[in-house]
């Protein structure tokens, strides 16, 4: 094995004709990834699935704060990804999901922070650009653009870390009213990163500030 069991992450709900450097690109957002392996069977529900390995516990935590069901690999996909430490769930049974190793994280863990997850954004969006209109309402610490992200229609998605979790909370709010940096491709979508679009909303508890080129 790679590493140690706490440092595996599972993903779930992964299209048929994902590749392991797409993965790989993905996951190294948020630390070195030690190792990234596709399942060659395929699940019940017709989608593969993926261990990946992090070198760093808190690197591992951060992909699975950010991308577990958030993160889509393909546009049309049904559902975003599942990420959870490396206990194999149903993948059918997402309220299965739950506990993973060690019942550190699953998606019981309540979280929130200051980091927000920004989408419909023109594919030819800059960090300064994003810094320029998150400035506004705070101090911005830090801009990832998920270039891996570009959906069909020219858009991608990015994350904007500020200081402050009350700044944050005035972003999503003021971006409620509606927002568009390129004219005629409609509004933003800003909300906290790993918050779920439902009644039962989540917290997150923290942010790394750190993002690789």
């Amino acid at each position: 094995m790679a590493t140690e069991e706490p440092f595996k992450l599972f993903v779930g709900r992964l299209p048929l004709d994902i590749r392991e450097s797409e993965v790989e690109y993905v996951f190294k957002t948020y630390g070195k990834v030690v190792e990234v392996k596709v399942h060659e069977k395929v699940g019940e529900s017709g989608q593969r699935s993926a261990f990946v390995w992090y070198e760093d516990r808190e690197d591992a935590q951060d992909a699975v704060e950010s991308l577990h069901n958030i993160y889509k690999f393909r546009y049309d996909s049904k559902s975003p990804v599942l990420v959870d430490w490396g206990r194999k769930p149903t993948l059918d049974s997402p309220d299965e999901f739950q506990h993973g190793h060690n019942g550190l994280i699953g998606m019981s863990k309540v979280v929130r922070g200051n980091k927000l997850y920004v989408a419909n954004l023109p594919s030819d969006v800059t960090e300064m650009s994003l810094r320029y209109v998150f400035c506004n309402y705070g101090i911005v610490d830090g801009v990832f653009i998920l270039h891996g992200a570009r959906r069909v229609g020219g858009t991608t998605s990015a994350f904007v870390k500020y200081s402050k979790e009350e700044d944050a909370e005035k972003a999503v709010l003021a971006m409620r009213q509606g927002y568009e940096i390129k004219p005629g491709q409609g509004s933003i979508v800003v909300k906290f990163a790993n918050r779920q679009d439902c009644p039962a909303r989540r917290s997150r508890k923290r942010s790394r500030s750190s993002h690789p080129n």
